[in-house]
Order: structure tokens, then C-alpha cells, then sequence
């Protein structure tokens, strides 16, 4: 069973800070997909998996890029605890492998198409094609989510796992501030199974699910 302690303490804290959450109905009865959403905040993950652990009871995969956290935080925390996919710039087709693994054992896996946080814009940032190749070759569908808060005032001098603390508390502890989701309807790709993946296939259902994202919360997407 999936966070069995952390679940009764963590998640009643954080639904707290959650002023609503829209499109619930779109939620698929359960089949592996990929959750993608816009970023704005490191917490953008807990608030994801508050909203979906209820009805599915599983972990969500996060693909992450690597941090200042050191080995042993990546290796117990990160990797076993959390579950994450953890992105290695110089080898990104290793972690689309991963991903794919672990749809094909029935798990859900989670993307930021953007890459990076982009905190307090109304643009969102060129989206990356790693969810639209791992639809296709696992051929699941993709569960759109639009984030909706004020972005986080980034301190990294001491690595991601400092900027984390410290932005958590200084955008909710402090400064109040709330966040709503937005989930739109679960987005097929099935009538491009049997297509050649092309960079140009790629591109144009990665800008349709940009677009959905910025749609959902309320920003633009300019590519």
C-alpha cells in the first residue's frame, strides 16, 4: 500500500491550501496514464498527488531532474520513498525507458512537458516532447492538469533540497498563498499508434498538449 503513514498526515495538511479543484469528472476510471501539468512550484507535485491518490490509491511517478541532494537522498528519498524518475541531463532516453517500464506494470507516471518551474508568468515555457514519445510507445492516454498559483521566490543557494524548504514555507507559510487544479479531459493519441515518430509528429501533439495546459491554467503558450 502506497504511503501508508504519510498519507493520513500529509495529505489532510495539504488539501488545505488547495482552494478547489475543477474537472474531476474527467478523472478515467483507473488504466495506466500519464499525468501532465504545467510547474510553477517545487510543491506542485504533493498538491498533484493529493488530488489523485484518493481514487487510485497509487504513487505517481514524477520524472525529476537530479539535484544538489547528494546520493543517499536520491537513492532512499527521491528514487525509493517518492518514486521518482530521476532525469540525467547527459542520458534523457534512460529515463524515458523507465517511465515506459513502469506503465507497463500498471503505475502512473507524471511530467512537467516544460522541464523547469516557471514562477509568476504568463507564458508557459516551450514544452519537451519526453511525454508525447512515452504516450506513444506505451500507448496510454494523457491526463491533463492546469496549476493555478503565484509562483515561488527561488533561493538555490544551497541546493534544490534548501529551495524546497524554504519556498514551501515562504509561498504558503508566510505568504498564504493557495492553489487551485484544473483537470482536463484524458487526451488519445491512439489514431497516431501505427504513425512513423517523426521530430515533426513529435512537435505537433507536444504543442496540442501545451496548448491544453495553458487552456486549463489560463496562461499562454507562444510556440
Amino acid at each position: 500500500m502506497s504511503y501508508p503513514i504519510t498519507r493520513h498526515f500529509v495529505l489532510p495538511f495539504l488539501k488545505k491550501y488547495i482552494t478547489s479543484i475543477k474537472g474531476q469528472k474527467n478523472l478515467p476510471e483507473y488504466n495506466p496514464f500519464i499525468v501532465a501539468a504545467n510547474h510553477i512550484s517545487q510543491t506542485d507535485p504533493f498538491f498533484i498527488f493529493t488530488t489523485l491518490f484518493p481514487k487510485y490509491k497509487k504513487k505517481i511517478h514524477f520524472i525529476a531532474n537530479r539535484g544538489n541532494y547528494g546520493s543517499i537522498f536520491e537513492r532512499l528519498i527521491a528514487s525509493k520513498w517518492a518514486g521518482c524518475i530521476l532525469l540525467d541531463p547527459k542520458n534523457k532516453k534512460d529515463s524515458v525507458k523507465k517511465a515506459i517500464k513502469l506503465i507497463e506494470k500498471n503505475k502512473l507516471v507524471g511530467i512537467f512537458p516544460e522541464g523547469e518551474r516557471v514562477p509568476d508568468s504568463n507564458d508557459l515555457r516551450r514544452g519537451k516532447t519526453g511525454v508525447i514519445r512515452i504516450a506513444l510507445e506505451s500507448k496510454v492516454p494523457i491526463l491533463p492538469i492546469g496549476i493555478i498559483t503565484k509562483g515561488e521566490k527561488h533561493r538555490i543557494k544551497r541546493g534544490d533540497l534548501h529551495s524546497l524548504g524554504w519556498d514551501a514555507l515562504n509561498h504558503y507559510g508566510i505568504k498564504g498563498h493557495r492553489t487551485k487544479l484544473v483537470i482536463g479531459k484524458p487526451i488519445s493519441l491512439e489514431k497516431y499508434y501505427n504513425q512513423p515518430v517523426t521530430y515533426e509528429l513529435l512537435r505537433k501533439l507536444t504543442n496540442l498538449v501545451m496548448e491544453e495546459l495553458a487552456k486549463l491554467s489560463g496562461k499562454q503558450y507562444n510556440y
